[in-house]
């Protein structure tokens, strides 16, 4: 079943549709990195917040 979602994931990269959405998603997914990392806490914080 890897396999099969794989080679599916492969054909649709290549298409130029596939293109548009590996990119849309690798944007998404550094706004929410971005996001992320802002928004939590380092662990430094949290051990000072906590102690």
């Amino acid at each position: 079943m890897l396999a099969g979602l794989v080679a599916l994931a492969a054909a649709i990269s290549v298409t130029p549709v596939g293109g548009e959405w590996r990119d849309s998603l690798q944007s998404a997914l550094a706004d929410l990195v971005h996001t992320l990392v802002v928004t939590v806490p380092s662990s430094s914080t949290c051990k000072d917040r906590f102690s």
